[in-house]
């Protein structure tokens, strides 16, 4: 016999509208910075604007694509057993903040080579934004990200959707502010609004699920450290010179330091190792023990 249950139509739409109405927030918060500014600066700072987040979100996108949607589907399986959730959030969040935490030192520290190298010399008034929004903006997807896919994931669209509401009340009259005094407030206060949207989510997060921003921030101090020291070399080279070649030859050392303490540390190592081997590097996984055996 057929079956309809008006009372599953029910739960499943109203998931569903949530869902709607977070990517509405969303579309929200990503065009507002293009409406503004179009409205009280010229064409020529919003095409600066754009370019420069659009450069920055495909970048970004290479990590969050490969990670969130396999993070959201985990979660979902184990979304009634808080302790495994938590430690299944924690794990992820470790993998995705030690692929994408050098790589926004990286592009604050050598952001001329960056901006020279994907848009050009006549480019270089946004280099500092970029800079500073790929930093800030890696930073919110390792904890602003992984908290809108736990809050998914425990089936309470809901709290994105406040998220996302609480985010404009600071970002709407910053913007404004920013913009009226000049392109380079904007390149200044837009990313620092990233970091107010990660505080939010952790804040949510902490009441919500009860998951502590302590211990969010203490799962990934390490990453932080290792990356910090890997671009020292590239502060100071940067510092002394503009010179594309020096720059990205320092860039390609400031990698080599990062994998190095990544791999010497005892605190990282095994998580890395297991990240290697869940991308089917297990080759990689051997030549890097072996390797660590020997020194």
């Amino acid at each position: 016999q057929f079956h309809y249950s008006l009372a599953e139509l029910r739960r499943r739409f109203s998931f569903g509208v949530w869902v709607l109405l977070e990517s509405l927030a969303t579309w929200v918060n990503t065009w507002a910075g293009t409406f503004v500014l179009g409205a009280l600066m010229s064409s020529y700072y919003v095409g600066l604007y754009k370019t420069s987040t659009n450069v920055c979100a495909s970048v970004m996108s290479v990590f969050t694509s490969a990670v969130i949607p396999i993070a959201f589907s985990a979660l979902s399986r184990v979304q009634g057993d808080d302790e495994r959730f938590e430690s299944i959030l924690l794990k992820m969040q470790r993998y995705l903040a030690m692929c994408i935490i050098p790589v926004s030192f990286c592009c604050l520290v050598y952001r001329h080579a960056l901006t020279l190298l994907l848009l050009g010399g006549q480019w270089d008034e946004t280099e500092l934004f970029i800079g500073l929004w790929m930093f800030t903006g890696c930073i919110n997807v390792v904890f602003g990200y992984m908290c809108s896919e736990a809050y998914r994931a425990k089936g309470r669209p809901s709290l994105c959707v406040f998220v996302q509401v609480a985010y404009l009340v600071p970002f709407l009259p910053c913007l404004y502010v920013s913009a009226t005094l000049g392109y380079g407030y904007v390149s200044v206060v837009m990313p620092a609004l990233c970091i107010v949207l990660a505080v939010i989510n952790l804040t949510v997060l902490k009441i919500s699920l009860g998951v502590s921003p302590r211990r969010m921030i203490m799962n990934v101090w390490r990453v932080f450290v290792q990356s910090l020291i890997a671009v020292l070399p590239g502060i100071v080279v940067t510092a002394l010179t503009d010179s594309l070649a020096v720059e990205v030859a320092t860039a390609a050392f400031s990698v080599l330091i990062y994998l190095v303490l990544l791999f010497k540390c005892r605190g990282t190592r095994e998580e890395a190792c297991s990240l290697l081997d869940r991308l089917g590097l297990r080759k990689l996984v051997l030549a890097v023990r072996r390797a660590l055996r020997r020194g």
